[in-house]
């Protein structure tokens, strides 16, 4: 190629080869965005199993509220008894 055919066009021929692409797209042509998708499938499972497992969660819940009211109940008494209030 002549060189002030490269000055006149602004175009010159690639001194280097190409190189190929360091990173391969799947054979399938589509990708999976993993990490959007796997907390959605998590959320949806939570939901699942909370809806699966409501009553067992639910009685759990109200004897785990009914003994923290009993402690709190027997922890004011107790309180109650060792500092009265003073007049």
């Amino acid at each position: 190629m002549n060189p002030s055919f490269s000055q006149k066009t602004g175009y010159s021929p690639r001194k280097t080869k190409i190189k190929p692409p360091s990173v391969h797209q799947s054979s399938s042509g589509m990708n999976i965005p993993w990490n959007i998708l796997l907390p959605i499938i998590g959320i949806i499972a939570v939901v699942i199993f909370c809806w699966i497992f409501r009553e067992e969660i639910t009685n759990f819940l109200m004897q785990l509220l009914t003994w923290v009211i009993v402690i709190l109940v027997i922890i004011f008494i107790v309180k109650w008894f060792i500092f009265p209030k003073k007049k």
